[in-house]
């Protein structure tokens, strides 16, 4: 028996927190035994690739998610923003719960409707092949979030990115004509044009929110111009150091930062000029630039990565005691949440980060012992 593909590369994505990563892959190899073709990571993302953007692909190529629910699981902002997109896609969700935890606020929003599966009590394996019968069978009916169209997938696929576009200028027009939008709403229309690639048009209507003051919160329309141009600019800006692309994105970042003094994307212009400015060597403006905010950042992974990449930069500079303090100041945060390190372009747990920092802390000592 096999399950019916309705067009997407996979049939489950397995999602879980790292710390139930043993867990997860016992799961996976169990669906799989039974037939189905599963995702999860970090087998399947390649060797290379961008942590979330393979995330992302994976959610939108599978048919159904299945969620290992834990303690862990149920406070990871990862997992929630992967349950997000899941449910903003109409894919189906399975909480399989490990351990008798109820749902978090975050997670209640998006699963309230959906059926638990109860894995708690041994064997787990039992478990899962009963959820491998359940979703095979399922596969066999028609489906019910995402009825089947007669027409063939990719007209299917382009009418649906047209139709996503267009819905998304007309509601944010809406936003503009009743007086100024909510951020977070704005941020997903946003976001979603930037996703469809369409970044010339994600720009156009980032631009006329924060002239028309079409958002409640104007670093939300920052923030988009800047990954906008940053994306149509690709790696040339980067890898070629192109001066004309950099002074473009350097007098973006200076128009954006003004809009950095508080709100809902305040962080994330931070992070990224920061690491704009160190990556066009210029270190010591992203250094003076994450030391002046540091204390501006929230209780999440920005402040993690905040605390990460001061401590390199100070210890790249030589300023081993304001490194060494970044680094004491990390271990003291939890070691299990995770943090995006811009160096790799990938999600790392904050032990991680810990260890490399001591690491670069090590060398940069003996460097100077050794130039002594």
């Amino acid at each position: 028996m096999t399950a019916e593909t309705n067009d997407f590369q996979f049939d489950v994505m397995v999602s879980c927190s790292n710390s139930d990563l043993a867990v997860a892959e016992e799961v996976c190899q169990t669906l799989e035994q039974e037939g189905l073709k599963c995702w999860i990571a970090p087998r399947d993302i390649p060797s290379g690739s961008e942590w979330m953007s393979a995330i992302v692909e994976a959610i939108r190529s599978t048919r159904t998610v299945v969620l290992i629910l834990s303690t862990r699981s149920n406070d990871s902002k990862q997992v929630l923003k992967e349950v997000t997109l899941a449910d903003q896609l109409g894919t189906e969700i399975i909480p399989f719960r490990v351990e008798n935890v109820e749902l978090s606020a975050g997670l209640s929003f998006h699963l309230s409707t959906a059926q638990w599966r109860d894995a708690w009590n041994p064997p787990l394996a039992e478990h899962a092949r009963a959820l491998a019968h359940e979703i095979l069978s399922a596969g066999a009916k028609p489906a019910t979030r995402r009825p089947e169209s007669r027409l063939p997938s990719g007209r299917r696929r382009w009418l649906i990115g047209a139709g996503l576009t267009i819905l998304a200028v007309a509601l944010t027009w809406l936003f503009w004509v009743f007086g100024g939008g909510n951020a977070r709403e704005t941020d997903e229309l946003l976001a979603k044009t930037w996703r469809m690639s369409d970044w010339q048009k994600c720009y156009n209507m980032a631009v006329r929110v924060q002239e028309e003051q079409g958002c409640s919160d104007l670093s939300v329309p920052a923030y988009w111009r800047v990954m906008s141009i940053q994306s149509q600019r690709g790696d040339a800006w980067m890898t070629e150091k192109n001066e004309e692309a950099i002074r473009e994105l350097e007098l973006e970042y200076e128009k954006a930062l003004q809009f950095a003094e508080a709100g809902f994307r305040a962080d994330d212009l931070l992070y990224q000029c920061a690491h704009f400015y160190r990556l066009t060597d210029r270190p010591e403006r992203a250094l003076e630039l994450l030391a002046t905010n540091q204390a501006r950042f929230p209780q999440s992974n920005w402040k993690e990565g905040c605390a990460y990449y001061l401590g390199s930069l100070y210890a790249a500079a030589g300023e081993r005691e304001n490194a060494s303090a970044q680094w004491d100041l990390l271990k003291s945060m939890e070691l299990d949440s995770r943090m995006f390190d811009f160096d790799g372009q990938r999600y790392i747990s904050v032990s991680e980060a810990v260890r490399l920092l001591e690491n670069q802390l090590s060398l940069e000592n003996k460097a100077g012992e050794d130039q002594r």
